[in-house]
């Protein structure tokens, strides 16, 4: 943190610190759950757990957001999700329209600039509407114009 100099560098920092607390809580979690189980259980769990993981991140890679990165300024509008976690919406702004999407939004950083919002955000009903920075990587060749890695609400 204290190498931050600008507000989106501490922005980023304490997004990454949240991301951090939240993996760690998740892991002793499940270090609880396993201590009071068998140790045959226990090593049975591991490997369909390191199974299962490898299997996610063989099949996720592909989807990962990749490309040239850009950023647009403007009103989030049109703002839809579906399961299991995907996001559309568009981006109005200097007379432009972007049309972007994440396939999982809980992998997407957000941020506010001048406010603090009144308790959790819920992305597919608190945004719409909002004057917001969306950064996303550009899609070559698909139905929307780019996959989003991060939005910067502001009032």
């Amino acid at each position: 943190m204290s190498l931050a100099k600008t507000p989106d560098e501490v922005v980023s920092v304490q997004n990454l610190l949240e991301s951090a607390r939240q993996y760690q809580s998740a892991r002793e979690e499940m270090e609880q759950e396993q201590q009071g189980a068998p140790a045959i259980q226990s090593s049975v769990s591991e490997m369909q757990s390191v199974q299962a993981t490898s299997a996610v991140a063989r099949s996720a890679t592909p989807n990962e957001p990749h490309g040239p990165r850009r950023g647009m300024k403007g009103t989030i509008r049109n703002l839809h999700c579906s399961q299991p976690a995907i996001l559309e919406l568009t981006v109005e702004g200097d007379g432009k329209t972007l049309s972007l999407h994440s396939n999982n939004y809980f992998k997407i950083q957000f941020s506010a600039l001048g406010f603090t919002p009144a308790g959790e955000l819920h992305p597919c009903t608190d945004l719409e509407g909002m004057k917001a920075r969306v950064e996303f990587f550009e899609a070559a060749g698909k139905s929307v114009e780019g996959q989003i890695s991060f939005i910067e609400l502001s009032k």
